[in-house]
């Protein structure tokens, strides 16, 4: 015969899910097997998880109200003795989920919210990146005034062909792979509206060559920000997914800002 959740739970049959989440965290507090070494705190405490499992999800709870939940979705967890018998308790015990997962559970639905404005935030954030390829604040042609390499032992081999151009204008450094550009060269800079990305070329030339080395790192990044905020802020994910790219995105977020600053 299915247990009645709600008296398990020790709530009305028509509580609001906080009550139905506070009753579950008063009661678990008492009964989980690492705090209560009574015999039967072990299947006292598998039932209670079983009826919150059931009651915190609406459509579980209207299932069950309406005496259609399938048998296997009311099935308990069986008692000690009908697995390992008395003696084996604390084997049992051992393979329980602890205490802080069933505790501190993370409330999806209640988040849904919180992570959609999270996941929105980030998407504008890697659009701002994006929109960098297309904006830009043209500083005009200046002319070189030295190229200075730096040769000391102490740079590793890959950094030995980084340069730092003096201009009439301004210096910078960028990472030449050829010897294209000497001293005397005019070329027309440009910087990106949002983020202030430097990038340079020969006047007349159709490509611009940016002076940040890490550049086409951050964008691969913001790219995984893009697609995991979009999908987070979208309709297609349920609340647990949202709350999940939430995460991703806002971690990438972090990591695009920081490589930003270093560039």
């Amino acid at each position: 015969m299915p247990k009645d959740y709600y008296h398990i739970l020790g709530v009305e049959k028509n509580a609001t899910p906080e009550q139905i989440k506070k009753a579950y965290r008063k009661q678990a507090k008492s009964l989980h097997p690492d705090i209560n070494q009574s015999d039967t705190a072990g299947a006292d405490f598998q039932k209670l998880i079983r009826a919150y499992t059931i009651l915190k999800q609406p459509e579980k709870r209207a299932l069950y109200d309406a005496g259609i939940l399938e048998k296997a979705e009311q099935q308990v967890y069986p008692d000690w003795q009908d697995i390992f018998g008395e003696n084996n308790r604390r084997r049992w015990v051992r393979h329980e989920p602890t205490y802080a997962e069933y505790y501190y559970q993370t409330d999806y639905e209640a988040n849904r919210r919180a992570s959609t404005l999270f996941c929105l935030a980030t998407l504008i954030l890697s659009i701002t990146f994006f929109a960098d390829l297309f904006f830009h604040e043209h500083l005009g042609t200046v002319r070189i005034e030295s190229l200075i390499y730096d040769l000391s032992p102490s740079q590793s081999a890959l950094d030995r062909d980084k340069v730092i151009i003096q201009t009439d204008a301004l210096d910078f450094k960028v990472r030449l792979t050829d010897n294209t550009l000497t001293t005397g060269d005019d070329i027309e800079i440009r910087k990106s509206l949002f983020y202030q990305f430097l990038s340079f070329r020969r006047p007349g030339a159709s490509n611009y060559t940016y002076a940040s080395t890490v550049h086409f790192l951050i964008y691969i990044v913001a790219t995984i920000v893009l697609v995991s905020a979009a999908l987070g802020a979208s309709s297609l994910l349920t609340a647990e997914r949202k709350f999940n790219a939430a995460i991703i995105a806002t971690f990438f977020s972090l990591v695009m800002i920081a490589m930003t600053l270093l560039s």
